[in-house]
Formats: C-alpha cells, sequence, structure tokens
C-alpha cells in the first residue's frame, strides 16, 4: 500500500511523511482563518397550500349543513350544522341537537369561551354549553327570534353579539341592545328583559322603502344556504303601505309566505310582483291568521335598520361592525375610552371609500388597520388605515369579489374565504389565490377561517367539508433550494443554498442575525458541497475551492480552510463521513483533471502516532477506489466505499466485494453506523442489508414502495428509512410501510435526522422538516364473545383511530397477540379467526400504529 500523509493545521507547520519507494506528492495549502462577516440570509418558504401533503379534510361534516366551527380551551373543534352542533376532540365525534338544549338549529356561529364553555348562535339566540349541560343563555324568555350572526367574548368574559336586531351586549346587571328607534318600536313592552339604547338616527343610513309590500321583517344575514325555518317578526311598516293597510302591526311574526316557508324573506316581500298571501302570529290572539297583502310599484319615506352581520372587538377597545343590508361599517367607541357619558358613533360609507357589500365580515391585522369584506360582489376588500379607507377588487386577479371571511394568521398574512371553495392570502409581496381545483376543497364559500393555537388554520365550506392546513404547525417546514445538513443539540440548523453559501439558523439568536450566510470571504470554499459535525462538536465542510478539492472547519468565530492539490476537483457530497474512532473519511469524485495531478482516491484524516498532530492520508487507487458516493461502517470497524462496486477497508487492505452479485452492480446509498449493521441500496435489486455474516435482500415484494434505492438513513430509534425514486418506506424490522404524506417529495436527495427526532428530506426543490406526531392512535374491540363455545372456535375484529385523522384509517397498523405470547407483525389486518381453542381464560391484545409509528 502507498499513501501519502500530509499534516498541517490551526497554524502548525505541515509534517509531511512518504510511505514507499514511488509516491506522488499531495500538497495542502492552508488559509488563515477569515473573520466572520455575518451576512444576513432571507430563506425563501415554500407555498404551504399547494403542498398537498399538509391538507386534511373532515368528510365528517358533509351532508350535515356545516357553517362555522371554533376550537375550544381544551383543543377540541366544535361545527356548527343543521341539526345543532358536532364536537370533535380527534378521536370521537359527539352530536349535540335541540333536544339536548341549544337554542335553535341550525347554529350559525360558535364561540370559544375563555371559561372553557362554548357559545353557539342561532335565529332563537344564544346558548352556551358548560359542565356537559346546554342551558339558554339569551333571550332568557319569550318567543321573539333572534337572528345571531357573531358572537364575541370581551376581555371580562361578558358576550358582544351581532344580531338582526342590532347589537346585543351582556353586563352583570343586564342585557343591552344598540340599535334603531325604528327597529326598537317592535320590541317595546314585549322584550323587557333587555335594556334599549338607540343608536342616533344620524349615523344611521336611510333605507327607501322604494317598491312592494311595505314591511320589513327581521332576518339574519344570507349566508348561501338555508337558517333554518323561524318566524319573521315585523319591524316596521311603511304609513299607509300595503302590509298597513291589510292589517299588518309592527311585532307581527310571519310564518309562512304564500303557504311556504322561507329564510329569504326580501324575495317575495320586496319588489314587484303579485299580491303574496302571509300567515301571521300576534301577540295575544290563540291562532295564527291569514293576510293578503298586496304590492306597489312605488312606497314613499324611508326607514333606518341595524341589522348587523358582524362584530369586531379592536385592541384600542372600539367596536367594529358592519350593517346587514348595504355593508356600511360603523366604529363605536365605548363610554370608558371617550371620557363622556355616551359613547361615540361613527358611520362609514361609500363616500368615505368604503366598497358596499351586504354581510359585511370584518378583522384587524397586527399593524393596526381594519379589514372588511363582504357576501356581495359589490364589496370586494377593504382597508382603513386609520384615516382613509382604500379598496381592493379580486376580480383583478382572476378571483371573485365575493368574500365570506376574512382572518389574519400570526405570520402577518390576511387570509380571505372565497366562493367556489376559493381563498386568498395578502402578504408584502401582494395577493395570491388558490382555486378549489388546486384544494381538496368543495366548490362552496368558504364561511370560516380559523387558526388554532397549534398554529393550523382550519377552513368551514359551506355545506361541505371541514379542513384543516398545517400552516404554522411544526410538523412541516419547507424551505426553497435550500438543502439541510445537520442541526446541532443547542437546536441551530445549517443548510447549503444553491448559491453555494453555507447557511445558518439560530433560532436564540436576536438582531436580524438568526439566519446568516458563510461565503468565500469568511474562509470557505469556492463550492461547499456538504457538512458534518463531529462527536466532539467540530463543524465541518467539504467541497471543491477553485478547481481543487477542499475542505474546511469552523472555530465558532471563523472558517479554515485547506485545499487538498493532486486528490481530486472536488469531494463527492455523499462521501463525507466520521468514523467509529473520530476519523474523518471522503472521497473524490468520479472526475479528474489529470494535468494538475490529480489522481482520485480516499482521503482520511487522522492523527501522527509521533506527535498527535492531525494529518491527511491519502489511499490511492488502485488499491483504493479511485472515487467514492457513499461511505459506512460496520460494528467491527470495517469501513464500507460505494464506488464501481462496495469496496471493504478494514484498516490494511482495500478488497471488491464479490460473494454477492447484485452489490456489483449500480449501488444507491449506503448506511452503517457501526449498529443495525450495513444496509446497500442498488439502481434495479432494492435493498441489502449485512449483519456481519449474511446480505439479505428487500424489494417491492416486501414492501418497498420502489427498487430503485436513492438514499438510506438508519434513525435513533433504529428504523431504517429508504428513500426511492417514488417516494419513501420505512422499515421496523419486520415490516415495511409507506407514508404517502412523505411520497409526495419527489426527487429525494438524502434524508437526515435532526436531535429534536424530525426527518429532513432534501429534494431538488429544497429542503423539507417532517415533525412526527407525537400522539398515539387508538383501538377498540368491535366483535368480540366473552365466552365461546365448544369446540372453541371464535372470530374478533377490532378498529382504530388516528387523532384528528393524522393518519388515515387505511394506513393504520395493527399486531396482536393471544395470552402474551409473541406478537404479530404490524398489518392492515384487522380481524383475526381461531379454532378449537382449549378452555380456560384467554386473554387478547391488540395495539395500533400510525403512520408515524405512535
Amino acid at each position: 500500500m502507498i499513501s501519502d500523509q500530509i499534516g498541517g493545521e490551526m497554524g502548525r507547520s505541515p509534517n509531511i511523511r512518504f510511505c514507499g519507494t514511488a509516491f506522488t506528492l499531495l500538497m495542502f495549502l492552508l488559509c488563515t482563518g477569515v473573520g466572520w462577516t455575518a451576512i444576513p440570509y432571507q430563506p425563501v418558504l415554500s407555498d404551504p397550500v399547494q403542498e398537498l401533503w399538509r391538507w386534511r379534510t373532515f368528510t365528517e361534516t358533509k351532508e350535515l349543513g356545516l357553517r362555522c366551527l371554533a376550537e375550544a380551551q381544551d383543543g377540541a373543534m366544535w361545527f356548527g350544522v343543521d341539526n345543532g352542533v358536532r364536537r370533535y376532540d380527534g378521536l370521537n365525534w359527539t352530536d349535540y341537537t335541540p333536544q339536548g338544549g341549544i337554542l335553535g338549529a341550525p347554529v350559525n356561529v360558535l364561540c370559544a369561551a375563555q371559561d372553557g364553555g362554548v357559545y353557539a348562535g342561532s335565529d332563537l339566540g344564544v346558548s352556551q354549553f358548560q359542565d356537559g349541560v346546554w342551558q339558554r343563555v339569551f333571550p332568557p324568555e319569550g318567543e321573539i327570534p333572534w337572528p345571531v350572526d357573531e358572537i364575541l367574548e370581551d376581555t371580562d368574559g361578558n358576550l358582544v353579539v351581532a344580531t338582526a336586531w342590532g347589537i346585543l351586549q351582556q353586563s352583570k346587571e343586564h342585557w343591552t341592545l344598540y340599535t334603531s328607534a325604528d327597529m326598537g318600536k317592535a320590541l317595546q313592552g314585549v322584550a323587557s328583559y333587555v335594556r334599549l339604547v338607540f343608536v342616533p338616527d344620524e349615523v344611521i343610513p336611510k333605507r327607501e322603502w322604494k317598491l312592494g309590500t311595505g314591511i320589513k321583517v327581521i332576518k339574519g344575514g344570507y349566508l348561501g344556504i338555508a337558517r333554518g325555518n323561524f318566524p319573521m317578526p315585523i319591524w316596521a311598516l311603511s304609513p299607509g303601505g300595503p302590509g298597513e293597510v291589510a292589517g299588518l302591526k309592527v311585532g307581527d311574526q310571519i310564518l309562512k309566505i304564500d303557504g311556504q316557508i322561507t329564510n329569504l324573506p326580501h324575495l317575495s316581500l320586496e319588489g314587484p310582483g303579485n299580491p303574496v298571501k302571509l300567515m301571521v302570529r300576534r301577540y295575544g290572539k290563540a291562532d295564527p291568521f291569514e293576510v293578503t297583502v298586496d304590492r306597489k310599484q312605488a312606497i314613499e319615506g324611508s326607514v333606518r335598520g341595524f341589522s348587523i352581520s358582524d362584530i369586531y372587538l379592536s385592541r384600542e377597545g372600539d367596536w367594529w361592525a358592519g350593517l346587514s343590508w348595504g355593508g356600511e361599517i360603523m366604529k363605536y367607541t365605548p363610554p370608558e375610552i371617550t371620557g363622556q357619558q355616551e359613547g361615540d358613533w361613527k358611520l362609514y360609507t361609500a363616500q368615505n371609500g368604503l366598497g358596499l357589500g351586504d354581510r359585511p365580515k370584518i378583522t384587524q391585522t397586527q399593524d393596526g388597520a381594519i379589514w372588511t369584506v363582504s357576501n356581495h360582489f359589490t364589496g370586494g376588500v377593504n382597508r382603513f388605515d386609520g384615516k382613509n379607507w382604500s379598496h381592493t377588487r379580486l376580480s383583478n386577479i382572476g378571483g371573485s369579489d365575493i368574500h365570506t371571511s376574512v382572518r389574519e394568521t400570526q405570520d402577518g398574512a390576511l387570509w380571505v374565504g372565497g366562493q367556489q371553495g376559493t381563498i386568498y392570502a395578502f402578504r408584502d409581496k401582494g395577493w395570491q389565490m388558490w382555486h378549489s381545483a388546486q384544494l381538496p376543497l368543495s366548490q362552496a364559500r368558504v364561511t370560516e377561517l380559523l387558526e388554532t393555537r397549534d398554529g393550523a388554520l382550519w377552513l368551514a365550506v359551506l355545506g361541505q367539508e371541514a379542513a384543516r392546513l398545517d400552516y404554522l404547525t411544526s410538523k412541516w417546514t419547507r424551505f426553497k433550494g435550500l438543502n439541510f445538513q445537520f442541526q446541532s443539540p443547542h437546536g441551530t440548523q445549517w443548510f447549503i443554498s444553491p448559491d453555494r453559501k453555507i447557511i445558518r439558523f439560530d433560532p436564540s439568536a436576536s438582531n436580524g442575525k438568526a439566519w446568516v450566510q458563510y461565503g468565500i470571504q469568511d474562509g470557505v470554499m469556492s463550492v461547499p458541497k456538504t457538512l458534518l459535525m463531529t462527536k466532539k462538536g467540530i463543524i465541518w465542510a467539504a467541497g471543491e475551492h477553485k478547481g481543487e478539492a477542499a475542505t474546511a472547519h469552523f472555530d465558532g468565530t471563523k472558517w479554515i480552510r485547506q485545499t487538498h492539490l493532486g486528490f481530486a476537483p472536488s469531494v463527492d457530497e455523499r462521501a463525507f463521513f466520521e468514523s467509529l474512532d473520530g476519523t474523518l473519511w471522503m472521497g473524490a469524485i468520479a472526475q479528474r483533471n489529470t494535468n494538475l495531478g490529480q489522481i482520485g482516491g480516499i482521503l482520511q484524516r487522522a492523527e501522527s502516532k509521533e506527535t498527535g498532530d492531525p494529518m491527511w492520508i491519502h489511499h490511492k487507487p488502485p488499491e483504493a477506489p479511485d472515487h467514492a458516493y457513499g461511505i459506512g461502517q460496520t460494528q467491527d470497524g470495517v469501513l464500507w466505499f460505494l464506488a464501481s462496486g462496495l469496496y471493504r477497508f478494514d484498516g490494511q487492505t482495500w478488497s471488491l466485494t464479490q460473494e454477492l452479485v447484485e452489490v456489483t452492480t449500480f449501488l444507491h446509498g449506503i448506511w452503517g453506523t457501526g449498529e443495525g449493521g450495513l444496509w446497500v441500496g442498488t439502481r434495479a435489486y432494492g435493498l441489502f442489508h449485512f449483519n456481519g455474516q449474511d446480505w439479505t435482500q428487500y424489494g417491492i415484494r416486501d414492501g418497498l414502495v420502489n427498487s430503485r434505492i436513492k438514499t438510506i438513513l438508519q434513525m435513533d430509534d433504529k428504523s431504517v428509512w429508504v428513500g426511492t425514486d417514488k417516494g419513501i418506506s420505512r422499515f421496523d424490522g419486520q415490516t415495511w410501510t409507506s407514508n404517502p404524506q412523505l411520497s409526495e417529495l419527489m426527487d429525494i436527495g438524502s434524508l437526515r435526522q435532526a436531535p429534536d427526532g424530525a426527518l429532513w428530506i432534501n429534494a431538488t426543490d429544497g429542503a423539507t422538516r417532517y415533525g412526527f406526531e407525537s400522539e398515539p392512535p387508538e383501538t377498540e374491540m368491535t366483535t368480540f364473545l366473552s365466552q365461546v363455545s365448544q369446540p372453541g372456535n371464535t372470530s374478533l375484529a377490532w378498529q382504530g383511530m388516528g387523532p384528528w385523522g393524522a393518519t388515515p384509517k387505511e394506513e393504520l397498523q395493527y399486531a396482536w397477540r393471544l395470552d402474551e405470547e409473541k406478537w404479530s407483525s404490524f398489518s392492515s389486518k384487522i380481524n383475526q379467526t381461531f379454532l378449537a381453542l382449549p378452555s380456560g381464560e384467554h386473554i387478547f391484545e391488540v395495539k395500533e400504529r400510525d403512520r408515524d409509528f405512535n
């Protein structure tokens, strides 16, 4: 064996030693350390909305008339539907209906209370779920419908409610309704449980009667789906108009229109048409009666309504409210802020630059701006900066101007839910839009957007599914273009960028230095290809510097670079390895420049036995392979190299593995760190495992997603992950399984594990972090007999549930055992038959695991 050993590091004099009679001088150029310039770096995150593996849809709400959702303090999700409310704790669904105490159904709005309870709003009013029981909250009595469109809780735990009658406020002493004088007339004398406060007429828009029956009724805002079959109280009649002439009175409740119950009275009572027949109930009269009302082409006069579609409590303490019909926006500053006996009301209209549209929704962003959208094509998106309104039409970017929800997430993105399953987001660079064709959403209105405490974005699709997007959760992170290298025990992450810079992310850093980059000016080689952290905590880089292979190490302040002349143009990024004894090994790339004396081979960084100084040993061809694209090691200390075949080095002798024909062909991927044996991937024959004596082959028949292997990783829990050209498979020692979510990440380059247990997947378009679920699934027996008759034949069946649908039922796996014998292998089997069981007591156990092996 002929080798060159050349040392020299950290300012030490090179220690050169030549073995044998013939040698090629391999020189190392040592660069002086360069100070850290700490150039900031801005990573580019991928678009999480279009990454379908982040989405989960819950079809349990389909065909139930889904309208709204909320997250309770215990983490359970609540959904308002046609027949009441459904609760989902991640495993089980529970129904609550009016028969169980809910005041009215459908439930159009939900509010999670600070004390752990949940409020539900219907067209009859508000009810509360507390300590497992539903109870009526408002109105405390009577039969007047109170259509509710929003419920909020203030900092004191009191409710502020948007209703068709106005704004309802709860206090310890009483309920207060802020409404118009015209509307209040219908409640005086029949709703003594509420204190009426009339909003000044000058800040409530006049509505012209125009034409029709001259009847105004209480109705909730238009949803695009039936609100329910509730009476509609008359709150105004035009003087001398058709309704008054027909004998109707303010306070009468319309039960039917032309014999039909309808939740869209404005289609029948307003506008031209034939006379209309009404079924009416009047207080003091035992039985309903019919009234026929003509229509007039013109009705003079006006009326002021104060039906509210949304209420928002700003950080400054103001109330922002949207008028259901007309779309104007009201701002109310309470007396405790104005310092006066009465609060201050302000009206914003089209004259202020506001785009008007029925049933507006309101939110506030982190910069203090107020945003509104509406359920009408004339509204668009409005923003108020404290002084002026600005107006945007998303139809200008190919979307619609009908919007049914608006919400800001923690990262400052403003989300808007539209019709036909379309969602929008506004960030620094402007608006983005996603159609249902790009998303797992039905073509219906997105009526609710909610960011839950774990950073997920939930959506309620009207009458269809609820959906969850793992948006700002710890489960997924994806950086465009970056290639993840490793994470230190302290949480610092290291990457290589597309322009060949070393990137460091330190989440504990401040002053804008969390993300920094290192380049050639910092002592890094011109083309870094791979990084590793040694067991002693030293960070090394390997790659190319101006046409020659190079390495560099980081002392915490600066990089110290060495160029390895005569070795190769570069180090192969797949062949940079620390062995069990702490030695560094690296392989040359297959190409080399003979004009520069590059001969290829393997470099080993060791310590001189004479001086203890570090030195580099060059293992040259033909004894050693002339290149390597993978390195592993077995427990006996033998090193294995992927080259043109599988090479073995025992510390003295190089040899080419010949005993297995498949590993003499094209090899892709190797893993061995001492424990768990050696894993070798091939291009066409799947995966091979060497336990020190025997080779075992695994392929598609054994459960691998494909037999063309690209990369291998053995995790801390000894499970083996394999990246193929068709996705990723995982081996638990007995069974191979595949995760369809991860299999969507194609063109996989490498797999790496972080100290926190997360899996990093490097693909051609960037690095993806996958954080495993920690909550285990649950299993229940579905078929069993407590006693079995002779001859002892019985069948058992079971089913499992993965928390929050993270693992679909068809991907759950089960293992079982009888009488504490050996567990079966995991499989998707959900039943087992036993024949001729002996008499006596038997214990059957079954356990379940999800796609994350919980």
